[in-house]
């Protein structure tokens, strides 16, 4: 993907992550995000999360970048919705925030 293709779904990891980072990231008001603290094997803490901005809202990756954190690892996400947040909810200590989700429908005509 090139920096400037724009794409709905995104994975991150923030290493180290500060209180500012969980700040900028309950900021945001996405279609659907999830992340999870965790602790890496080499005992680095990190949040491990899933970010959907809708169609309307995709982003590039370096508006990506400014938006998670220039620190953040971001790439597009590849698998479905519900496997990243199983994912990212694998240690328990999870924010996913309530976000409501419109649905346009055509009204059913009643005969």
């Amino acid at each position: 993907m090139t920096s400037k293709a724009k794409t709905q779904c995104w994975c991150f990891t923030i290493n180290n992550y500060t209180e500012e980072d969980e700040t900028r990231l309950k900021a945001l008001t996405p279609q659907y995000m999830i992340y999870g603290k965790e602790v890496g094997e080499s005992a680095t803490p990190h949040l491990q999360g899933f970010i959907n901005l809708g169609i309307k809202g995709r982003k590039s990756f370096t508006s990506m970048k400014k938006m998670i954190g220039q620190n953040a690892y971001i790439k597009e996400a590849r698998a479905s919705e519900a496997a990243n947040e199983k994912y990212c909810s694998k240690d328990g200590d999870v924010y996913k925030p309530q976000i409501k989700r419109f649905r346009h429908e055509k009204a059913s005509k009643q005969n």
